[in-house]
């Protein structure tokens, strides 16, 4: 009798503590494209949720909690008991002090030149890659032009930047935060990631652009080459230009409908979740984006058909979120 309750109870205990250890969020089903990084996070201790239970991936963060939680990932419990009087946005009593005070002392941040730290402001990414670099150690120099060109590199160098990022002024939510942070904990280099030209928008090097940049006119030098001026030059065909908005779960319009051969430029602007716009029969696929953020993508519809344009994130096409892309004779 004795042995059959010891071993209910140890059977017991092996069902409870599975559920412990994957506990995650209502609102990061598996399909999230950050799941794992905030479900490694939360087993860590190093995130919690809100009081409904909910993580919410997608609500942007302030300076404040970009410091502390990232501090708790890369140095837990140094900052106890630090104090400052640097930054009079940041006084005895606030929640955040004694994070802003270690990472001052340890040149981990710097503040504004008005000499605040704008703790509730919300963080960009060239600020977060800043304290990302400097918590890991990455080599600040030598000093750069834009300043946040190094910090940037260094994240990029290890793959370390969110897939979501697009550009270098972006505000970053709760669900990038956890992504960079995770692969820097765990030197994960291996996942998708973005380089600073990218981000910064400058073109890759090419054969047309060197072209166009070697015919340039020099300070009005009859000798410099100039631009191809042939008025035989064949005009190219006028863009068809298209925005499409995406929330959950739905685009609108969800049709479009071009001439075969026509260059199509589309917007996608995604108005409420996280999401992308993919037509796979053309190859075309717009990056995975998040609330407020757009993204570009132009082909030529080289194709006669009606083909499926949809979200391709989680289970999105399945709830709905598709639309119908016609290419005419």
């Amino acid at each position: 009798m004795k042995l059959s309750k010891r071993l209910a109870v140890f059977l017991a205990g092996l069902l409870v503590l599975p559920l412990v250890a994957s506990a995650t969020f209502p609102d990061v089903p598996s399909t999230h494209p950050y799941y794992e990084a905030i479900n490694f996070l939360q087993n860590k201790g190093i995130i919690k949720g809100y009081s409904d239970g909910t993580f919410q991936p997608e609500k942007l963060l302030n300076r404040a909690e970009f410091l502390k939680i990232t501090l708790e990932a890369f140095a837990p419990g140094k900052a106890n008991g630090k104090t400052c009087t640097k930054f009079p946005d940041a006084k005895s009593g606030d929640w955040f002090l004694t994070y802003v005070c270690y990472a001052l002392e340890n040149n981990i941040i710097n503040g504004y030149p008005d000499g605040t730290f704008k703790p509730a402001q919300n963080i960009s990414f060239v600020e977060a890659a800043k304290v990302l670099s400097n918590l890991k150690g990455f080599s600040a120099t030598p000093a750069t032009d834009p300043w946040y060109k190094v910090y940037v590199q260094n994240l990029a160098k290890v793959n370390a930047i969110a897939p979501s990022i697009n550009k270098l002024d972006q505000l970053i939510n709760r669900g990038e935060m956890a992504e960079m942070t995770y692969r820097l904990h765990q030197d994960i280099t291996s996942k998708p990631s973005k380089t600073y030209e990218e981000l910064a928008g400058i073109p890759v090097n090419s054969s047309t652009n060197k072209n166009m940049n070697a015919a340039t006119v020099s300070n009005g030098n009859a000798n410099a080459p100039v631009m191809n001026t042939n008025t035989n030059a064949t005009a190219p065909a006028a863009v068809k230009e298209f925005t499409v908005s995406g929330q959950n779960h739905s685009f609108s319009p969800s049709t479009i409908t071009v001439k075969k051969g026509d260059t199509v430029k589309i917007t996608f602007k995604n108005v409420g979740g996280f999401h992308d716009l993919v037509i796979d029969e053309l190859n075309v696929a717009t990056k995975q984006i998040s609330t407020g953020q757009e993204e570009t993508v132009q082909f030529v519809a080289d194709k006669v058909g009606t083909f499926e344009f949809y979200c391709s994130v989680g289970s999105h096409r399945a709830m709905g979120m598709k639309g119908s892309f016609i290419v005419q004779e």
